[in-house]
């Protein structure tokens, strides 16, 4: 899962994978090996509201993984990348938005 930055109107586009309902990974028909991922643009507004929504999150160096359900029941997890910036074991994942959106739009 890699984050793929394109400058649009204050938004940033984001890449991700569909789970399963189980949240294991979903690979795409007939393979053993390739996930079925997402693309999705979002504002800073509408990324704070996911991630406020998630039902869970993992720090990671780079970045933080949001785990959600969408409004049609597909469950997803989103990876939350900006550039190089390292998480801090006492920053959110609120905090990590609110820090380097802006930096980066």
């Amino acid at each position: 899962m890699q984050l793929s930055l394109f400058e649009s109107y204050g938004t940033l586009e984001f890449n991700g994978t569909i789970r399963k309902i189980n949240w294991s990974y979903q690979f795409k028909p007939g393979t053993k090996d390739i996930l079925i991922s997402y693309s999705v643009s979002l504002t800073k507004e509408e990324l704070l509201l996911l991630v406020n929504k998630s039902g869970k999150s993992e720090r990671r160096i780079y970045g933080y993984e949001i785990y959600y359900t969408d409004k049609d029941g597909v469950n997803k997890e989103l990876f939350i990348r900006f550039i190089n910036e390292k998480t801090k074991s006492k920053e959110t994942v609120s905090e990590f938005v609110e820090k380097y959106f802006d930096k980066i739009v």
